[in-house]
């Protein structure tokens, strides 16, 4: 019990500080997800810009909605990591798909952290669309990626499915 109020309080905290809307209304879905990336850069304007894709697995647990059951999912993202003197700027485009086949659009985003090995940090997420059971599924999420060694990356998110 203790785990989940410090993941809720934690959630909470990101989504006042990110201006999110899920802390008004309480968590009803996490995700665990682990995706290995591919990138390509550019240096840019005294910055550097990477784009490539996410491939692995998410995972919802802990839900209570049935809009979003329970269940692994592959998971695939289109990724933009803008890194400047002005900040990060990282939007992933992903679709995550049930084993039959069902699949849910939403966008990641974040403006805080690092984009390497050792860094990540805290971003929104919106569930966009789905098709079959998903179909009309709209939420918004808050989350913590985690980079980790070898281009892996770890992401944990705390969803309100509307």
């Amino acid at each position: 019990m203790k785990k989940i109020n410090i993941v809720f309080s934690i959630a909470a905290l990101a989504g006042l500080l990110l201006g999110s809307t899920v802390v008004s209304a309480a968590p009803n879905a996490k995700l665990s997800g682990t995706v290995k990336s591919d990138y390509s850069s550019l240096d840019y304007d005294g910055g550097k810009i990477m784009v490539g894709m996410l491939d692995g697995v998410a995972e919802v647990h802990s839900s209570s909605t049935g809009k979003l059951p329970n269940g692994l999912y592959r998971q695939r993202c289109a990724i933009r990591i803008h890194k400047s003197s002005q900040g990060l700027d990282v939007t992933s485009n992903c679709i995550m798909t049930d084993s039959g086949g069902d699949t849910i659009s939403l966008i990641a985003r974040r403006g805080a952290g690092e984009a390497q090995e050792g860094g990540g940090g805290d971003g929104k997420m919106t569930l966009v669309s789905g098709t079959g059971k998903f179909a009309g599924i709209t939420g918004q999420c808050v989350y913590n990626a985690s980079w980790l060694p070898d281009q892996w990356i770890s992401v944990e998110s705390t969803c309100v499915v509307d």
